[in-house]
């Protein structure tokens, strides 16, 4: 089926002259004009040539539309003003190719269907022809990367209305300092004054954290860490707490008398041994979890030739050398052995290796003790 919009000569003639047949006639038998009649000619030569010129400028669209053919001329180059002017199509259709020749441009236009696309809060309209999600959505100015989510998926291809549903997903990266806050430490000191204590400052540290921040349309959703690195760590601040008449000590002790209650070991370290807050040393080098039994009096002195005293406990010596310092108490944090120095050996070293025997003042504490998990913390 074809159909024609053309600007017929005769048209074309009377637009460029201004003279309509009636009005040409009217010229010849008008006296006041009569003069001027050899014009006419002229006239109407200038005419034509500008018809001819004109007619030249004229552009042929073949505008097709699946089988349906139109057939439109326009002095405009462009197929969409041609077809925009006549109002052929309005904006329900969209120009999907163009082949243009010396003599015609054949144009094919296909009619669009909305979508709808819905991001977050925003609701953007467009006229689509068949074709792809994803060129739909690049129609639209949308960008859809890996980390994007779009139902339909991008190849699906859309050939009526519909809703596109894009969540737009990006994660962004930044590096920063930031301060470590100090803390500050409580021991206990025998000389000092029970009542009186004193605070030592501590020191921020500082680091370097590197993030990478989950944004969903836009909005931040999670943060995560992906590095840090401590360009200064901080000085921890001490309390220092007296107890230097009689205050009772349990957890938290510095370590500086035989007399140290909740303490089975009779022995006094060469200097006070600081304790946190959960009676755990603040300074070792090595922690370990081994069973402990225990023993006492035999009459002999210690494999190292030392009387027998609570403090000091029998090892395998090929696992912990003799002299090395420790400081023990129980698994479960209940009992305190404190302050120890391997001393002995026993044949509990055949069956058991790695296991401790704790010295004891009687055969009563002894059997009190049994056989116990023990956490030993190596001291410089």
């Amino acid at each position: 089926m074809e159909e024609t919009h053309s600007i017929k000569f005769k048209a074309l003639m009377e637009r460029v002259t201004g003279f309509t047949r009636d009005t040409i006639s009217r010229i010849r038998t008008n006296k006041n004009v009569a003069s001027r009649l050899p014009l006419i000619p002229i006239l109407i030569i200038a005419a034509v040539a500008a018809g001819v010129v004109f007619a030249k400028s004229v552009n042929t669209f073949e505008i097709y539309e699946g089988k349906n053919k139109t057939v439109v001329y326009s002095i405009s180059q462009k197929a969409e003003t041609a077809i925009g002017k006549l109002g052929l199509f309005g904006d329900d259709y969209k120009i999907t190719g163009q082949v243009k020749t010396a003599k015609k441009n054949r144009v094919t236009i296909e009619k669009t269907f909305p979508v709808r696309i819905i991001s977050g809060d925003e609701v953007i309209k467009v006229k689509a022809i068949k074709s792809t999600v994803g060129e739909i959505l690049d129609e639209a100015g949308i960008t859809v990367d890996k980390y994007d989510m779009v139902n339909p998926g991008v190849a699906e291809v859309m050939s009526k209305k519909g809703t596109i549903d894009y969540v737009n997903i990006d994660y962004v990266s930044e590096t920063k300092d930031e301060v470590i806050p100090f803390d500050t430490r409580t021991v206990f000191s025998s000389t000092l004054s029970s009542g009186d204590s004193y605070v030592t400052n501590g020191s921020d540290g500082l680091k370097t954290v590197s993030y990478q921040t989950k944004l969903v349309n836009g909005i931040a959703t999670e943060k995560t860490v992906i590095s840090e690195q401590v360009i200064t760590k901080p000085t921890s601040g001490v309390k220092v707490v007296g107890t230097a008449n009689g205050g009772r000590i349990t957890t938290g002790v510095a370590v500086s008398t035989s007399s140290q209650t909740g303490c089975y070991s009779t022995l006094t370290p060469a200097s006070p041994i600081p304790l946190d807050e959960n009676g755990v040393p603040t300074n070792y080098t090595n922690h370990i979890t081994v069973q402990a039994t225990a023993y006492t009096y035999t009459g002999f002195r210690t494999s190292t030739g030392k009387n027998p005293q609570p403090g000091y406990v029998a090892v395998n010596p090929s696992y912990i050398p003799y002299g090395t310092r420790m400081y023990i108490i129980s698994s479960d944090g209940a009992w305190i052995y404190g302050y120890a120095e391997a001393a002995d050996t026993g044949g509990f070293t055949a069956s058991r290796p790695t296991n401790i025997d704790l010295f004891l003042e009687t055969v009563s504490q002894c059997y009190a003790f049994g056989r116990r998990n023990i956490e030993v913390y190596f001291l410089p």
